[in-house]
């Protein structure tokens, strides 16, 4: 993969949910990030369309403070070249929040069972009080 100056990236994020969605479905977002520098091992990446300029002052604190650094050997990205690649690594993650969350749910379950304190005098609280 041969990334250039300019190019665009793509990340795709989990939407905000708000309490009332009035009967609509929530859409994942998607995120463009322009690649503003190279390295040999990655490339620099700027929030939204970013216009790169080889005489803009690198001591920006904006451009400091925004740019993200993605390797492009890595198995996991933050941002990806392409938005076949973003939506792969997107539902991707959204598998592993779900397990989480499944194994969440099954601990909590657990620790609600009304036999899980059977046959003693009080709930342990190791040394603390309430």
């Amino acid at each position: 993969m041969t990334a250039r100056i300019g190019d665009t990236w793509y990340r795709y994020n989990r939407p905000y949910i708000p309490n009332d969605l009035n009967g609509k479905e929530p859409v994942a977002s998607l995120e463009y990030f322009t690649v503003a520098e190279l390295t040999p091992a990655g490339v620099w990446l700027m929030p939204g369309k970013y216009t790169y300029s080889p005489t803009a002052p690198k001591d920006d604190s904006c451009y400091r403070l925004t740019r993200r650094w993605v390797s492009i050997s890595a198995r996991k990205r933050y941002a990806y070249p392409t938005k076949e690649l973003a939506r792969n690594s997107y539902t991707i993650r959204q598998k592993w929040a779900l397990s989480y969350a499944s194994r969440a749910y099954d601990i909590a379950a657990w620790c609600n069972q009304p036999t899980l304190f059977e046959g003693l005098d009080e709930i342990p609280t190791r040394g603390f009080t309430f």
